[in-house]
């Protein structure tokens, strides 16, 4: 049987009068599939979210990428093992996204909420060199999608669900779950090339 969420073209038309062609104007406010769903999971009340499966997209995020960037490199500069000697780390830290809106994946999540966890990062380096790291690392994005009654449009989007969607909006929990391998070697030293996820050029 095809899950609902496993189906991005479809609108979800039980939850709506029969005659209502609110279906396509939501689907066509969002700028990206991943913000359609996790909104639709919202308004349709379906609850809260295990393991949903956003890591590549959050992967692609620039300002995340910056972020865990600095935290590695922070882990680069404390280390005080030996060669091929391994460090496991495991930390929670608030995250949060430039991106503030409605209408993309990045803009509805925006920050790690602290109540359901906040982000996680955990797993080990290896030192293979002078300036030359190996790391495996799991990432977890905690949050919960819920309106925030200081903001109008948060409110305006809750009383349109509320009328469209028959009642059933519910605030829920949302756990984004990737990782990732990346070999970094510092360069000219005065910056780090990171291979892999968060991968790129950092001082």
């Amino acid at each position: 049987m095809e899950n609902e969420l496993d189906a991005p073209n479809r609108y979800f038309p039980d939850y709506l009068p029969p005659t209502a062609d609110v279906p396509i104007c939501i689907a066509c406010f969002f700028k990206d599939e991943e913000g359609h769903q996790i909104f639709h999971r919202w308004a349709a009340g379906l609850g809260n979210w295990e393991d949903a499966p956003f890591g590549e997209y959050l992967m692609k995020s620039n300002p995340l990428k910056g972020i865990l960037q600095e935290k590695v490199i922070d882990l680069f500069k404390n280390y005080d093992g030996q060669v091929d000697e391994k460090r496991h780390y495991d930390e929670t830290f608030h995250v949060e996204l430039p991106d503030n809106g409605y209408r993309t994946g990045y803009e509805l999540l925006h920050g790690t909420n602290a109540s359901v966890g906040d982000f996680k990062m955990k797993g080990n380096l290896v030192k293979k060199g002078a300036m030359c790291f190996d790391g495996i690392f799991q990432y977890t994005w905690n949050d919960v999608i819920d309106p925030n009654p200081q903001y109008k449009m948060d409110m305006f989007l809750y009383y349109c669900s509320k009328i469209f969607f028959a009642g059933k909006p519910k605030n829920y929990t949302i756990r984004i779950n990737f990782s990732s391998k990346f070999h970094a070697q510092k360069k000219y030293s005065f910056y780090w090339r990171i291979n892999g996820f968060p991968g790129g050029n950092a001082q």
